[in-house]
């Protein structure tokens, strides 16, 4: 049974079951493994989620925050299961994400983790091509 149909069922909140699990009062049977597929559906979910976000012409800023949080959620659900490849268009995509928002310091992070996915090892070389994803808005 689910979180939500034991709500239901109960007439409890899903937050207040889980405020019970936390202190241990009310412990759920099993919980339910994230599986691959899920974690592939979210990220593609997600990625797409924050293109539709950073596209919007304006945003307010809960939208920004949503793209931040949606843009990382992706990212995390792609080092779950994801090849190499997947993990570096994240990281990428969380700097264009830092540069549409002007964070620059978050931005030349996720820059900087980007290269180091893409092999290259030398800090330096790592510097200098965040510095230019950075210049580039990338």
């Amino acid at each position: 049974m689910t979180i939500g149909a034991f709500a239901r069922s109960t007439g409890l909140s899903a937050k207040a079951l889980r405020g019970y699990d936390e202190l241990g009062l009310l412990r759920p049977a099993s919980v339910d493994p994230v599986d691959a597929a899920t974690h592939r559906r979210l990220a593609v979910e997600l990625f797409n989620r924050s293109w539709r976000l950073l596209d919007l012409p304006r945003r307010t800023p809960e939208q920004d925050d949503e793209l931040v949080h949606v843009v990382h959620a992706s990212c995390h659900h792609w080092r779950e299961i994801g090849s190499a490849a997947n993990l570096s268009r994240g990281e990428n995509h969380c700097a264009r994400v830092y540069a549409a928002l002007d964070r620059g310091e978050a931005e030349r992070y996720a820059a900087l983790a980007d290269a180091e996915l893409a092999g290259i090892a030398d800090p330096d070389d790592r510097e200098v091509i965040a510095g230019q994803l950075a210049e580039l808005g990338l």
